[in-house]
């Protein structure tokens, strides 16, 4: 698979949001997708084009996101 995947988050932060995000990430890696990009802030991001590319390669990094509460690319 090559291509990219745009991920959002939406409503409040919770416990497992981010570590929904970053089985996006795994999986979409895992496919050979060539770049994954976050959308800031949800639909509001997508609208205002407000994105940024996730590169979470480091598994520190990785395992942080999983284990850390919130909503790391914003919520609208």
């Amino acid at each position: 698979m090559s291509g990219n995947v745009l991920v959002g988050q939406s409503g409040g932060p919770t416990s497992v949001i981010n570590a929904s995000l970053a089985g996006v990430y795994q999986n979409a890696i895992r496919r050979g997708t060539a770049h994954v990009y976050g959308m800031r802030y949800g639909v509001r991001g997508l609208l205002e084009e407000q994105r940024v590319e996730l590169q979470l390669q480091d598994c520190v990094r990785f395992e942080l996101l999983k284990r850390t509460p919130g909503a790391f690319l914003g919520s609208c």
